[in-house]
């Protein structure tokens, strides 16, 4: 078997891997079996979240073990160049995203998206831990899932890499509309989530490194978390 198959197929199990561990009620097993309501307790909930999100992480990171040691050694070795040479992705798919944003609130009377609410929520419920769980572990096993798992199946073929970012970026995308319960309205807002997706996807195939993209989704977040925090004060 080629090295290529193979990657393909550690990138289809890692996702199979995601997709089941997100499918599997795995909190309500334990509100079942432990002896007092788990969920009455909003500190329990995000220390099982953030365990249950470390779980996964580990999960893909052994899956696709040998890639992602040789992309973070490079990173590593290599940190102030991609810092300096790829911050600036960041800054368009931001620009990108505020535009698209405010042109679908402007058709919405104002209502923002039902993603974004549900992170307002969660933000105003424990600061630390939603920095924990959106600012640190979201951007690694979204960009492990939906950036290089996506890309060892697809490929690398020069028309392939246009296929990856464009589908990265919309499967990206809507992944954060679907489970809020959206109206049609909602889905508009795949456009603005799907652009610093396909951002995300073009700065992997321009560095081949995992950890860019990880790094400016990060940075992305975090940025978007104390706006809303300096917003509250």
């Amino acid at each position: 078997m080629s090295e290529r198959a193979k990657d393909a197929i550690r990138g289809i199990c890692a996702i199979i891997a995601y997709l089941l561990l997100n499918s599997i009620p795995i909190l309500d097993i334990i509100a079942y079996i432990l002896p007092f309501d788990i969920t009455k307790n909003m500190n329990l909930i995000f220390l099982f979240n953030i365990w249950y999100e470390v779980v996964q992480i580990v999960i893909i990171v052994l899956i696709l073990r040998q890639t992602i040691s040789r992309h973070f050694n490079k990173y590593i070795a290599n940190i102030k160049y991609y810092l300096k040479n790829y911050i600036k992705y960041w800054g368009v798919a931001l620009l990108l995203m505020y535009v698209s944003n405010l042109i679908i609130i402007m058709i919405n009377n104002g209502a923002i998206a039902s993603n974004e609410e549900s992170v307002r929520t969660l933000f105003e419920t424990s600061h630390i831990f939603t920095f924990i769980l959106a600012g640190v572990l979201a951007p690694i096993i979204e960009e492990l899932v939906f950036r290089l798992c996506f890309y060892k199946i697809i490929g690398t073929k020069d028309y392939n890499k246009y296929i990856f970012i464009i589908l990265s970026g919309l499967i990206f995308g809507s992944m954060h509309i679907i489970g809020t319960n959206p109206t049609l309205i909602d889905w508009l807002y795949i456009i603005p989530y799907s652009v610093p997706g396909c951002v995300f996807a073009y700065t992997l195939v321009k560095s081949d490194n995992i950890f860019v993209p990880i790094s400016l989704h990060a940075i992305h977040n975090n940025f978007a978390l104390i706006m809303q925090l300096l917003a509250s004060l």
